[in-house]
């Protein structure tokens, strides 16, 4: 076997032509496909940011939102337990005082009843006494 000099030149042509015929036909559309996917996953990756980053922005004004929602409850709920306090305050006050009027009552219906069953008893007495000493007077035994 022999090289000859005509041989590696034609080789090399053959080659070359071989190359560029295969990066016409196969390399460049394969290139382009590869380039044209990375691309795609690149722009789906970034959306996928996106999409997440505003995901979580919407998570935390929900989040926001429901913390201030909840403190205007607690608020609401302060202010109708302070204003049931004073009502029940105030009830109080009013039964004390409805209290006070009624022992007051109690203690004039007291004194009356003493006033009477005194003078009652007081009129009892003198009338027994009179007709204790009529019998007397009259010649009676007591």
């Amino acid at each position: 076997m022999e090289i000859s000099l005509s041989q590696i030149i034609w080789t090399i042509i053959c080659f070359g032509l071989f190359a560029l015929v295969l990066d016409r036909l196969l390399f460049r559309p394969v290139l382009k496909v590869m380039d044209e996917r990375r691309a795609k996953i690149e722009g789906a990756a970034q959306r996928l940011a996106e999409a997440r980053s505003q995901r979580e922005a919407e998570l935390e004004a929900a989040r926001a939102e429901a913390e201030a929602q909840k403190l205007i409850a607690a608020e609401e709920n302060s202010r109708r337990l302070e204003a049931l306090r004073r009502e029940r305050e105030e009830e109080l006050r009013e039964l004390s005082r409805a209290l006070e009027e009624a022992n007051l009552r109690e203690a004039e219906a007291a004194a009356r009843f003493e006033d009477e069953a005194g003078a009652a008893f007081a009129g009892s007495i003198e009338s027994l006494a009179r007709a204790y000493a009529r019998r007397l007077t009259e010649g009676g035994e007591p």
